[in-house]
C-alpha cells in the first residue's frame, strides 16, 4: 500500500532526479535539440509536481502514483498551457525517457489524436499557371504526367506504376504513350495521349 501526503515532493530530491538526468542525457544518441527538449519537459514536469501533493503517492517510486502524477500533468499541459496535441505527446515521450532512467516503466497514459491535415490542392488559378509553365517545358512526359494528376484524379502513387513512353500515331512523333500493366493477367494496355489538355 502507498503513503499520501499533504506535502509536494522535496525540492532537494526533484532538483537531484533533474541534474543526474541531464548528465545522462548526454550519453544518450539524441541530437542536441532533442536532449534539451527532453530536459526542459521534464524540468517543466517535475515544476509541476512541487505544486501537487502527494495525495496517491510518491510518484517516484509507485507506478499508479506515477501514472495519476502524468495525467495530471497531461491536462495542466492542455488546460494551463493550451498545448498542442503534437507537443503532449512529445512531452509523454520526454516523461517515458525520464521514468525509465530512475528504473521505473512507461506511465500507462495514452497519447492525443494528431488531427490529420486534409491535402493541399491547387486552385484554379494555380492550375492554370502550372499548365502554361508546362507548356514552355521540353519535356514531353513531364507535361503528360501534370496533365493526368489534374484531368485523370489518378493518385501519384498510382501514376509512377505506370510507364510513360514516347510514341506514334497518325503520322506524328513524340506522342506520350501510357502503358498500364496488369500484374494479374500479366498482359499491358496503353493508350496515346495525343490532345493532353495545355490550352489554359
Amino acid at each position: 500500500m502507498t503513503t499520501s501526503s499533504n506535502k509536494p515532493p522535496d525540492p532537494e530530491q526533484t532538483g537531484l532526479y533533474l541534474a543526474t538526468y541531464q548528465k545522462f542525457l548526454l550519453t544518450q544518441p539524441f541530437s542536441i535539440h532533442t536532449r534539451r527538449s527532453y530536459l526542459s519537459r521534464t524540468n517543466l514536469f517535475l515544476n509541476f509536481l512541487l505544486t501537487q501533493p502527494l495525495s496517491y503517492g510518491d510518484p517516484f517510486h509507485a507506478e499508479l502514483a506515477r501514472d495519476f502524477a502524468v495525467r495530471d500533468f497531461k491536462n495542466f499541459l492542455k488546460t494551463s498551457h493550451a498545448a498542442t496535441p503534437a507537443s503532449v505527446n512529445l512531452t509523454l515521450a520526454a516523461l517515458d525517457h525520464f521514468y525509465a532512467f530512475i528504473g521505473l516503466a512507461k506511465p500507462k497514459v495514452s497519447r492525443e489524436e494528431l488531427i490529420k491535415a486534409a491535402p493541399q490542392a491547387l486552385n484554379l488559378a494555380e492550375q492554370k499557371h502550372l499548365l502554361r509553365i508546362l507548356q514552355t517545358s521540353a519535356s514531353i512526359r513531364d507535361r503528360a504526367v501534370a496533365t493526368l494528376l489534374l484531368y485523370t484524379g489518378l493518385r501519384l502513387g498510382v501514376l509512377v506504376s505506370e510507364v510513360i513512353e514516347p510514341g506514334q500515331v497518325q503520322g506524328q512523333s513524340a506522342i506520350p504513350k501510357l502503358l498500364r500493366n496488369s500484374h494479374q493477367t500479366r498482359t499491358a494496355r496503353f493508350a496515346y495521349l495525343v490532345n493532353f489538355g495545355l490550352s489554359r
